[in-house]
């Protein structure tokens, strides 16, 4: 699931890099983060996007998470 939702946000960053700051980007981000948010807090992160990936590398957050 980490793996999938880290995807999606990537993709999101990559299909719409003129949106970062304004239009569908933030909100497509915002929805993951609230999905992101319920999976951190089952494998005991903090709630947040940020602190959830923080400085961490995609495999490092898949180890994590399994």
């Amino acid at each position: 699931m980490c793996f999938w939702l880290y995807g999606l946000h990537l993709a999101g960053a990559v299909l719409f890099p003129e949106n970062n700051m304004v239009g569908l980007a933030p909100r497509i981000l915002l929805f993951y983060d609230s999905l992101i948010s319920f999976e951190a807090r089952k494998w005991g992160f903090d709630s947040s996007l940020r602190s959830f990936y923080g400085a961490l590398h995609p495999f490092e957050i898949g180890l994590r998470c399994f």
